[in-house]
């Protein structure tokens, strides 16, 4: 095992303030990150943790030796990217992950584009509406829309993303428009349930600040299409962003509704580890899609 290996373990258990919240982010067993610490610790002769039953905490030395890591490990992150900088030949894997919205109207398309133009490197690209552990799951990319919570991640702001409320002409025929967010409770929404999703309260603004409502309906999933192709059936609801009902506005296929009173100022976001080194095909792909999106009438709502 490197020394390297072991500074990287070490700063992720002072990240996560856990000897096995720090493993688990290296696949490692509590065991052994303790093993590893503890001969990590006699071989610079100094004690980095206190331990106690409740805890870990890092001693003075030890933050001040993590302080130390961080330049090291990006100086060594950046030399390595300077050599694959000097390869003109890209190649390797990019591992990607999308929502379901984002992935199919949009990404899909630059993904196909993008391996075209280097057809050396391998494309994984993950559709899914729920929130990816990128470490976990070995992710080198992953697309986010709203605030960031996880302080923990590296990102990239992409484009501002304006977000609706919107359903079929034959549901406001058929149940009345609200005039009001406070009329949604009365209304069917099609709700995304996953894991840590908050897709079930709407944000909205108003003359004494933000605030949200918390809707409610009797049709769920774990897909945003679904959502989207229920609305459209007059089923009930959806809280869509822009580049995925503009078409279907247009084909007056859904109405949108209460448009003035909800928040913006959501961004999509591109993910990464933070203490990952940062491949240069990554690097270009995201710099790639970032002057696309620019340039892309999809997205100037």
């Amino acid at each position: 095992m490197t020394h390297l290996e072991d500074m990287k373990l070490f700063m992720r258990i002072v990240e996560k303030q856990s000897f096995s919240g720090g493993g688990r982010e290296m696949r490692l067993s509590p065991a052994v990150v303790s093993s590893r610490m503890a001969r990590f610790e006699k071989t610079l002769n100094t004690r980095l943790f206190i331990r106690t039953t409740r805890q870990v905490r890092v001693t003075p030395a030890g933050r001040r030796y993590y302080e130390d890591c961080q330049e090291i490990l990006h100086k060594v992150a950046a030399a390595e990217s300077r050599l694959e900088d000097e390869d003109n030949e890209m190649n390797g894997i990019i591992r990607l992950s999308a929502s379901t919205s984002f992935g199919r109207t949009y990404l899909k398309k630059f993904v196909t584009n993008y391996s075209i133009t280097y057809p050396n490197i391998l494309i994984h690209l993950q559709i899914t509406d729920r929130i990816v552990d990128i470490v976990k799951e070995d992710i080198d990319l992953t697309f986010r829309i709203g605030p960031l919570e996880d302080m923990s991640f590296k990102a990239r702001i992409f484009h501002p993303v304006k977000r609706f409320i919107c359903g079929s002409p034959e549901y406001f025929a058929k149940h009345g428009v609200p005039k009001t967010p406070q009329q949604l409770e009365q209304h069917n929404c099609l709700l995304l349930r996953f894991p840590g999703s908050r897709q079930f309260r709407w944000p909205f603004k108003g003359d004494e600040g933000d605030y949200e409502i918390a809707v409610s309906g009797n049709l769920e999933s774990n897909c945003g299409d679904v959502l989207l192709d229920w609305a459209i059936e007059g089923r009930g609801l959806v809280f869509k962003t822009w580049n995925e009902i503009s078409h279907l506005v247009e084909d007056n296929k859904l109405k949108v509704i209460l448009g003035e009173e909800l928040q913006q100022g959501a961004y999509l976001h591109a993910i990464y580890p933070y203490t990952t080194h940062l491949p240069a095909r990554v690097r270009l792909f995201i710099d790639s899609l970032a002057k696309q999106m620019e340039q892309s009438n999809d997205w100037k709502n």
